[in-house]
C-alpha cells in the first residue's frame, strides 16, 4: 500500500541508456502515464480541463507548441523524444515563454544526467524508502490526481543529499505513472505532524529544491 511497488525487472546488461529511453512508457522505465485520453474525457464534471491536450490550446498556443516541437526535433537525445504532453505542460507552467521553456527543458534533462536519474530502480533506494517518509496509499482526488504524502516526522537529516535527490526523482516518476489518463498533475501533501527541528536539513533543501523546481516544474 505504499510507493515500494516495483517496476518489471527484466533489463539486459548491454542495453544502452538510449535504448532504455526509447522504450520509455513501453516497458522498462516510465516517467509518466502515456495512456491516451479522449479530449472530452480530459475535463471534470464542471467542464474544466484536467489535462493538456492539443484541443485545449488556443490558436496562438498551438503556433508556439508547433514551433517548439519543430525545434526539439533538431535537439540531441533525449530532448527529441519528449512526449507531446510533456512539452505542453512545460509551456503552460512557464507561461508560454518560448525561450524560458526551452531552457527549462534542456536544464531538466541536464539535471537528470548530473544526478544519474535517467533510469532508476527500487533497489537503489532500499534504505531511504524504508524511512516511510514517501507515502502513496492509493488515494486520488475527485478528478483523478494521485495524492502523495511527504511525512516529515520520518525524514532523516543524516541521509546523503545526492542520493535523496535521486530517490525523490524515483518516487515522483512512480507517482506520475500512477496518474489517471485524464490528468497530468499530482497532489503533494506535506504532513508535519510529529516533526521537529531534527527532521529538517538546510543542506538537503539547497540540493533537492532546485532539482525539483527544474525537473518537475510542470507538475
Amino acid at each position: 500500500n505504499n510507493i515500494l511497488t516495483s517496476l518489471n525487472e527484466n533489463r539486459g546488461e548491454e542495453e544502452s541508456e538510449m535504448e532504455l529511453y526509447e522504450r520509455h512508457g513501453q516497458g522498462e522505465y516510465r516517467r509518466e502515464n502515456l495512456e491516451l485520453c479522449a479530449p472530452e474525457d480530459c475535463k471534470d464534471s464542471d467542464g474544466k480541463w484536467t489535462k493538456w491536450v492539443l484541443e485545449r490550446m488556443t490558436p496562438e498556443q498551438k503556433v508556439m507548441y508547433d514551433k517548439m516541437r519543430e525545434l526539439l526535433a533538431t535537439e540531441p537525445f533525449p530532448l527529441n523524444c519528449l512526449s507531446d504532453n510533456h512539452v505542453m505542460r512545460y509551456l503552460q507552467s512557464l507561461l508560454w515563454d518560448f525561450d524560458i521553456t526551452l531552457q527549462y527543458l534542456r536544464d531538466g534533462e541536464e539535471r537528470r544526467r548530473e544526478y544519474n536519474s535517467t533510469v532508476l530502480h527500487q533497489e537503489m533506494f532500499v534504505e531511504e524508502l524504508a524511512w516511510n517518509a514517501f507515502i502513496f496509499n492509493g488515494c486520488y482526488d475527485k478528478v483523478g490526481r494521485p495524492v502523495f504524502f511527504l511525512k516529515w516526522a520520518n525524514w532523516r537529516t543524516e541521509g546523503d543529499a545526492y542520493q535523496l535527490v535521486r530517490c525523490f526523482s524515483y518516487v515522483l516518476d512512480k507517482m506520475t505513472c500512477a496518474m489517471k489518463p485524464n490528468v497530468d498533475q499530482y497532489v503533494m501533501v506535506y504532513d508535519f505532524e510529529g516533526a521537529g527541528y531534527s527532521n529538517f536539513s538546510l543542506t538537503h533543501a539547497k540540493v533537492i529544491m532546485p532539482y525539483l523546481q527544474t525537473v518537475y516544474c510542470d507538475r
